[in-house]
């Protein structure tokens, strides 16, 4: 079974995963989900075997940004999050969500550092 769609794709207003019509516009969403599965399968017919999927590249970029630069990783990866959260897209906006509290814990601790290490402030 294709991957539910929960908004549709006419009016974008949040339907049922298990809705054959919006009941706002009046738009099919068997033949929606349809064509969605078509253009997947044709995407995995398209990448080779080094294909490196969208979500692994936005987790290496988010850690990086996260670890190195705290303020850039808490903007990004929030922006992560509020991305996937409007796609329903649960699971990579709850990882993005943990990396946003590391990122901030981030910040925290390294002004806590610089503030020790430059004024004696504890």
């Amino acid at each position: 079974m294709p991957r539910a769609i929960s908004r549709c794709p006419g009016c974008r207003e949040p339907v049922s995963p298990f809705a054959a019509g919006c009941a706002i516009c009046g738009t099919d969403l068997e033949a929606a989900r349809a064509a969605l599965a078509a253009r997947r399968a044709k995407r995995q017919q398209l990448r080779g075997p080094g294909y490196v999927s969208d979500d692994a590249i936005r987790y290496t970029v988010a850690v990086i940004a996260a670890v190195f630069s705290p303020l850039m990783g808490a903007l990004l990866t929030g922006w992560f999050a509020y991305d996937a959260d409007q796609n329903g897209r649960v699971t990579v906006r709850n990882v993005m969500l943990v990396l946003l509290t590391l990122s901030v814990l981030g910040m925290y601790m390294y002004n806590r550092l610089w503030g020790w290490l430059i004024l004696g402030i504890g």
